[in-house]
């Protein structure tokens, strides 16, 4: 009951708070928690506590603030291509290469177990004989597809993954030269600058009562083993960014062998489509079966055997001789 006009309100007429969550209001606010908990703080209230830190997507409380992390990466420099990043393009290449090839070769082992399974078609009571049909023609595109992507990984092998594994050899090869004439140079240049040290050191034992000289004199020779350092500190660097450095530029060459894995690629589907066509594969419509090849030979008599050899079979179609479907489709048009 709500208190009467006039009347004093007790602790028994106040209802408990709804509890709230605060990382829902944070997040539909657009505040993050940790500028809400500094708010409270500062303005001495209650701090809020984030219990449930950790268990929702922090972007989105700085989503379009400095601390986006889109925005951080879009300021971000281009990524470089390094040395590890193509050794592990190029491993990532020969794992696909084997397993097409290894595809090859289940193909063949599934081919070959097809055919000893056609061995034994003669001596069996076959009651629907378009199944042989769809039996030869599994044989035959299963063949197909072993050819194939046997194929395909020996022009993967040849077009993508040899001419990358080379170029990288001829990377290293190129950087051990360099690695080798650069720490030479440094040797020398460390050489030199203990040179001038020595003679700075003498020079200021002598002209230690000239002290305007002295200042001249060290100016100089303070700013030639500067100079000298930094040419240390340069070719230092250089030996140990080289690998990054020249992997980077050859990106295009990549990228065009890339190029030469997507042509490899398309010529492997494009030759299994124009196989199956010439298997018979396909129909010139919806309501026609395919007439399987009829002159198909070379696996013992089971052609022979075969009365039908509509392929692929269709569940639920009945098949039957090409002289008796035609004059059923004859009866179906008149």
């Amino acid at each position: 009951m709500p208190p009467s006009r006039g009347s004093k309100i007790s602790k028994s007429d106040i209802s408990s708070p709804t509890p709230l969550n605060p990382a829902l209001l944070a997040a539909d606010s657009g505040i993050s928690l940790t500028e809400a908990v500094r708010e409270a703080a500062s303005s001495g209230g209650p701090a809020i506590t984030p219990f449930s830190a950790g268990r929702f997507d922090a972007s989105a409380s700085v989503a379009g603030g400095p601390s986006d992390p889109r925005l951080l990466r879009a300021k971000m420099d281009p990524q470089k291509l390094t040395m590890r990043q193509y050794q592990s393009f190029l491993q990532a290449l020969a794992v696909y290469r084997r397993q097409v090839m290894a595809l090859a070769a289940a193909s063949e082992t599934f081919v070959r177990a097809l055919e000893e399974l056609s061995d034994c078609v003669p001596a069996a009571r076959i009651t629907k004989p378009h199944v042989v049909g769809d039996l030869d023609f599994m044989i035959d595109s299963t063949h197909l597809i072993a050819n194939a992507h046997q194929t395909w990984a020996d022009n993967l092998e040849r077009d993508f993954e040899l001419p990358l594994a080379q170029n990288i050899t001829n990377i290293m090869n190129t950087v051990k030269v360099r690695q080798q004439e650069n720490k030479q140079k440094i040797d020398g240049l460390v050489s030199q600058l203990h040179r001038e040290e020595d003679v700075s050191y003498k020079m200021g034992k002598k002209k230690q009562r000239d002290l305007a000289s002295l200042q001249s004199s060290g100016y100089q020779s303070l700013n030639q083993r500067m100079a000298i350092a930094d040419e240390i500190k340069r070719l230092t660097v250089e030996n140990q960014t080289l690998h990054d450095t020249l992997s980077h530029q050859n990106v295009e060459y990549v990228l065009e062998n890339c190029a030469s894995g997507v042509r490899a690629e398309l010529e492997t589907y494009e030759t299994i489509m124009e196989g199956l066509k010439k298997l018979g594969a396909y129909q010139p419509d919806a309501d026609s079966l395919i007439q399987y090849p009829p002159d198909r030979r070379g696996r013992g008599q089971m052609h022979h055997h075969s009365v039908l050899s509509h392929t692929p079979t269709h569940p639920g179609t009945e098949v039957l001789p090409e002289g008796v479907r035609r004059e059923r489709e004859r009866e179906r048009g008149g």
